[in-house]
């Protein structure tokens, strides 16, 4: 750039020089005529004006023809870009697995990487569990309850109201012999078992003589304690339950109290009130609290899902990896770049071309390129975008005379596919209708 900007200020002094050259031949002419009008005596001296002005004609013409020859088409270089687009992570975590290598060609969607997702899955599979039960409980709702529990309802109305009617009416005589036998029954366990106990009290005292004579073995003798011991124990265990026995027996013959018959007619009630709610089916108020439970959930799932996916990192756009900067076991934060992705089939090129030269390109001009890369072959571009504002070079730059070498920037899309071309490589256009001075 500095070289095309020399050149132009060489270009710009030699144009200045021809001027004066010029201004100056039209004064000789001048003269010359002046000189004409004098007297025949001077013709030695207009011989002498003529072979000046020849001279000085001819010099004129070797400069114009050498700073002629010294033109030559503006050409401009710069490097290739190429779209690109960063892979970043929204959420952090450990990279679990790396789907792609650099070089590798994508398209936009496709998994690049995964972060370690489990405990994010398991808060997932918990929000599903809980629409699937809601959206059950307002289907039963919804739709009334099943036959078969209007008829368990309608049955435990029935057994409530019997013994509601039951206590009420008080014990009748077969309740009365009912407790008469178990007090009998519980008697005769009681008499049973204080014989088994007396039986066995006399044979330890029987073993406990013998063994101090030496005449019985100690086992034999702690083996009578133990029958003895069972023995009181199930004499005791008797005499409660005869106990009891007789507790009911009073209970029978008293007849149920105030609180007794209270408490079954509140059991009756209820189950009347249990069978009224099933056979009629829940209030629009409780179907729209449900409702409302299961769109909560639902939105909950919903909010679960997509933060699952933020795991799986996808290309953003179709085209190459040409950068990955993480490895398989790293962890990393959200809001991080861990690629790049470039379209290779959207190549440009930036160039500065003076401001002098600006009336040679405009948008949509096709202009060809060439690369040191490919010798003898011309890439075509088209002019997408010129800059609106100039800029100095260098940008202190603050003299009039300075000035005069600012620059518009411009951009150069490669429309043609598979051209071989790379980021960064350097190309350079020539500009039509743009001279350079070298």
């Amino acid at each position: 750039m500095r070289r095309t900007i020399m050149n132009l200020t060489a270009m710009r002094r030699t144009t200045m020089n021809l001027t004066a050259m010029r201004q100056t031949i039209m004064n000789l002419t001048v003269m010359r005529r002046t000189i004409m009008n004098l007297t025949a005596k001077r013709k030695s001296t207009t011989m002498l004006f003529d072979s000046m002005l020849v001279g000085i004609m001819l010099f004129a013409g070797t400069l114009m023809l050498g700073g002629c020859g010294e033109a030559k088409p503006l050409m401009l270089g710069g490097t290739v870009e190429a779209e690109t687009s960063d892979i970043v992570t929204e959420v952090g975590g450990r990279i679990d697995r790396l789907l792609v290598d650099e070089g590798q060609q994508v398209t936009q969607g496709a998994v690049v990487a995964m972060l370690d997702s489990s405990f994010q899955a398991l808060s997932v599979k918990q929000l599903e569990q809980a629409v699937a039960a809601k959206e059950a409980k307002v289907s039963e709702l919804m739709n009334g309850t099943r036959k078969e529990q209007i008829e368990q309802a309608r049955f435990a109305v029935e057994v409530a109201k019997a013994q509601y009617e039951e206590v009420k009416r008080g014990p009748g005589s077969e309740q009365l012999k009912m407790a008469e036998t178990q007090v009998a029954v519980a008697q005769a366990a009681v008499d049973s078992a204080k014989v088994l106990a007396d039986y066995t009290e006399q044979s330890r005292k029987d073993a406990e003589a013998l063994e101090k004579t030496g005449n019985l073995s100690d086992t034999a003798f702690k083996d009578a304690e133990y029958r003895r011991d069972a023995a009181q124990a199930g004499l005791k265990t008797a005499q409660k339950q005869l106990a009891s026995a007789k507790a009911q027996q009073d209970e029978v013959r008293k007849g149920a109290g105030e609180e007794a018959i209270a408490a079954a007619k509140a059991r009756e009630e209820q189950a009347q009130a249990q069978l009224a709610l099933l056979e009629n089916g829940a209030a629009d108020t409780t179907v729209r609290m449900a409702e409302a439970d299961l769109e909560q959930s639902r939105a909950a799932l919903a909010q679960g899902n997509l933060l699952l996916d933020k795991y799986t990192l996808r290309a953003p756009c179709d085209g190459v990896v040409t950068l990955l900067s993480i490895n398989r076991g790293e962890v990393v934060n959200g809001g991080i770049a861990i690629g790049t992705v470039s379209d290779l089939n959207e190549l440009s090129v930036r160039l500065y071309i003076p401001q002098k030269n600006l009336a040679a390109i405009s948008i949509g001009k096709e202009l060809a390129l060439t690369a040191t890369s490919f010798p003898g072959r011309t890439v075509p571009a088209i002019i997408t975008w010129i800059s609106d504002a100039a800029e100095f070079t260098p940008r202190n730059t603050e003299t009039t005379a300075s000035k005069e070498s600012t620059v518009f920037k411009f951009k150069l899309s490669i429309s043609e596919q598979d051209t071989g071309l790379k980021p960064g490589m350097s190309l350079e256009a020539e500009i039509p209708g743009a001279l350079s001075e070298q």
